[in-house]
């Protein structure tokens, strides 16, 4: 605590404080006693109080009469440390109350850099989760149409068929507790990673995934050369793998799905949505 009384110019202008009173604790800073530095100017003991603008709070609180109260980052003068400052007028003077928070910043700060990192871990799981379970659709999908091709077979006894029901079974059960876990991720779940992608290599993965599917439907494809394109890939996969596989579940039954994937320049003038870039994917099947 320090009791400042206001130094001013032939114009009436304060232009810097001198200390009047003031406790160990203040002076410590400046590693001096009380005694050393009562009745010196302030700028004499901390230089940066200019600069740093602390000056200006003071002159502030003076000049208008309120009591001004903050937080303060002083890392100048050989200190670096955290204050909460409180500036009072009291009469001619100014009264200032320090309270170092320092200590209790730093650990703010940790906690706020470990909330960060736990927040991106979190976001990074939800990610992992949304891209496992979409992506073990597929397998399991494959796993129960080869038991069930191999179910079909004349060698294979009634138990082996028991066996493979079984088996089905429990890949349905299983993606049942998959879709539960996309449809959580689905709602968390960021996509705001963007990357330069070569989308014949997206859906040559789509395609790879969806085999079983495109198996059993007997199903063909047309396919034009598609773009390099800066995305998400999580999300172009993920329309692919909605067009593709859609288009062979809503075919006409008994007719093998032929499926044509078409890319087409759109003019800019010819692109409404105001978030859509100047060339445009169609895909059509």
């Amino acid at each position: 605590m320090s009791l400042l009384r206001p130094l001013k110019d032939q114009a009436g202008t304060v232009v810097d404080f001198i200390f009047d009173v003031t406790n160990n604790m203040l002076a410590g800073y400046a590693n001096k006693s009380p005694e050393e530095i009562i009745g010196k100017k302030v700028s004499e003991t901390f230089p940066s109080y200019y600069k740093n603008g602390l000056f200006e709070k003071y002159r502030q609180a003076y000049e208008t009469g309120d009591r001004n109260k903050f937080e303060f980052e002083y890392q100048d003068d050989n200190i670096n440390s955290w204050f909460e400052v409180m500036v009072t007028r009291m009469g001619e003077n100014i009264l200032v109350s320090v309270n170092d928070l320092t200590h209790i910043k730093r650990l703010q700060f940790e906690l706020e850099k470990t909330v960060d990192h736990l927040r991106r871990s979190n976001e990074n799981l939800k990610e992992f989760a949304y891209a496992a379970s979409h992506d073990l659709q597929e397998p399991l999908r494959k796993i129960s149409y080869f038991a069930d091709r191999l179910k079909q077979k004349s060698t294979v006894s009634e138990d082996d068929k028991g066996m493979f029901d079984r088996m089905m079974l429990a890949t349905k059960r299983m993606n049942t507790l998959i879709e539960d876990l996309l449809n959580y991720s689905r709602v968390n779940v960021q996509n705001d990673s963007f990357e330069e992608l070569g989308l014949d290599d997206v859906l040559h993965d789509v395609l790879d995934n969806l085999e079983a599917s495109i198996q059993e439907k007997q199903a063909t494809f047309s396919i034009d050369k598609l773009p390099v394109v800066n995305g998400n890939r999580q999300q172009l996969r993920q329309l692919f793998q909605n067009i593709v596989s859609n288009s062979i579940k809503y075919a006409k039954p008994g007719i093998p799905p032929h499926i044509i994937l078409l890319l087409k320049k759109l003019q800019q003038e010819k692109v409404e949505h105001p978030s859509l870039r100047k060339q445009a994917m169609s895909c059509t099947t």
